[in-house]
């Protein structure tokens, strides 16, 4: 009899711990979906594939538009005919292609510089997926002259990890978080975008019911639309979030456990 009280003790806590655990919000973060990538493309494939790019592991259009300005950067309607013109000596594909490794080298009038280059961290677009993109880009009004590669061994791996980051100011920068963001202290983080985070930990606690601050902030982190928050530089933050989703991919678990004590002791 007293085993029989024992065995239904243990299942009931069992029981008790699983249901617990299913209570606590889950946070998921999905790595961007690849796109296959090959030498033997046609030119509209190759620019479908790099609308794709764009719309995924490259979150572009985040940002960007076609056939309306935002407010965060230009308008690509027609930018295959206006690449040509931009810069004296480059036509259209050197300049699309300077434009997305070095971005502040042309700034178009009326915005600022807050691309980060698209072939490093936190993005990390590989050859042949900088090409499709040049492709879709000049496909937009121009002619598509360049050419598909095939994705070598060495750039077909993922080499989003910043597995040399190891404190939180250099997760930061290595992650571009210093393009939209700001925290007082951290002299290169003068972002004017996304929120301030100088004093995120006073507010993070009571952004979502049921989210400790920590909590908040991971998820903040891995789905930034998952909470949109209310105040942004320049007028309310914008729905769906600017920042993109791809952090669970770009982070080690200890890199992103280690970024969340951080901003969770900024009070």
């Amino acid at each position: 009899m007293q085993s029989i009280k024992v065995a239904v003790f243990a299942l009931s806590v069992i029981v008790f711990f699983a249901l617990f655990a299913n209570s606590i919000p889950q946070i998921e973060s999905r790595p961007p979906k690849e796109v296959a990538l090959g030498a033997d493309m046609t030119p509209q494939q190759l620019a479908a594939a790099g609308r794709q790019v764009m719309d995924t592991k490259g979150g572009c259009f985040t940002c960007h538009s076609i056939g309306s300005p935002g407010p965060r950067a230009p308008d690509l309607q027609g930018v295959g005919t206006r690449a040509a013109t931009r810069k004296p000596g480059l036509n259209a594909e050197a300049y699309l292609r300077e434009s997305l490794i070095e971005p502040c080298a042309y700034i178009v009038e009326s915005y600022q510089c807050l691309m980060t280059p698209m072939n490093k961290p936190p993005v990390s677009l590989n050859d042949a997926e900088i090409n499709a993109v040049i492709a879709f880009l000049e496909s937009l009004g121009g002619e598509i002259t360049v050419k598909p590669i095939a994705v070598s061994a060495s750039s077909s791996s993922s080499t989003s990890q910043v597995t040399d980051a190891k404190t939180p100011p250099e997760i930061l920068k290595a992650m571009a978080c210093f393009g939209c963001h700001t925290i007082s202290g951290v002299d290169f983080m003068t972002g004017k975008v996304g929120p301030d985070l100088s004093h995120i930990s006073t507010v993070a606690a009571t952004r979502k019911p049921g989210l400790s601050a920590k909590d908040y902030l991971r998820e903040s982190i891995l789905d930034p639309n998952a909470f949109i928050a209310p105040d942004c530089p320049d007028g309310p933050c914008k729905s769906p979030s600017l920042m993109p989703p791809i952090f669970g991919d770009r982070l080690t678990a200890k890199q992103l456990d280690m970024l969340v004590e951080f901003l969770a002791g900024l009070k």
